[in-house]
């Protein structure tokens, strides 16, 4: 026994390498118990976020139905205000068009319309060159001309939609010289 027997101080001294040894385990274990538990909470977070994921992706599969069905709703209205503005295309088209032709004959009938009064002016001068023009103060208006030359005399009457211009003697055709507002369009508004 005596070849295992140690003396006092080598007995602290093994007993204080061996503390140390502890120690250093004792520290080796904290990094290494640390390090594990970053390493279990990395893999938690992980795992937590491929749950998500997958209630994510469970849950976008569902609204797949109704997003399909939102988009063809959608194209549906887009063919519908595609075909609305077709229409008003057409329409305005159209109404330019007919817009452009009572334009043209307003200025035509308007010039035609200048013609009949300058006439009517020149055949006023002559009458009143030969007889007497009588133009009573009222809404329908007759121009007559008195003269013994009864074949030269013109009747001229207008109320507020029309205007009649006509010899004297009443054998001609009235139709002929009758011009109404349904007819001459002397108005610059549009419809």
């Amino acid at each position: 026994m005596a070849n295992k027997e140690l003396s006092l101080d080598d007995a602290f001294q093994v007993i204080e390498d061996l503390q140390k040894q502890i120690e250093e385990l004792e520290a080796a274990s904290h990094e290494y118990e640390t390090e594990l538990e970053g390493v279990v909470k990395k893999l938690e977070s992980q795992l937590n976020e491929k749950d998500a994921f997958i209630a994510c992706l469970q849950q976008s599969q569902k609204p797949t139905v109704n997003f399909k069905e939102r988009v063809t709703t959608l194209e549906i209205q887009v063919d519908e205000l595609e075909s609305e503005n077709y229409a008003l295309r057409s329409k305005l088209k159209a109404l330019e068009t007919e817009n452009d032709t009572v334009i043209e004959q307003n200025v035509l009938l308007q010039h035609e319309l200048a013609d009949v009064r300058q006439g009517v002016r020149s055949s006023t001068e002559k009458s009143k060159a030969n007889g007497l023009v009588n133009i009573p103060n009222s809404s329908n208006r007759i121009c007559s001309t008195h003269s013994s030359r009864a074949s030269n005399a013109l009747k001229v009457s207008s109320n507020q939609s029309s205007l009649r211009v006509s010899p004297r003697n009443a054998r001609v055709d009235a139709s002929a010289t009758h011009l109404s507002s349904t007819s001459v369009v002397s108005t610059t508004s549009y419809k």
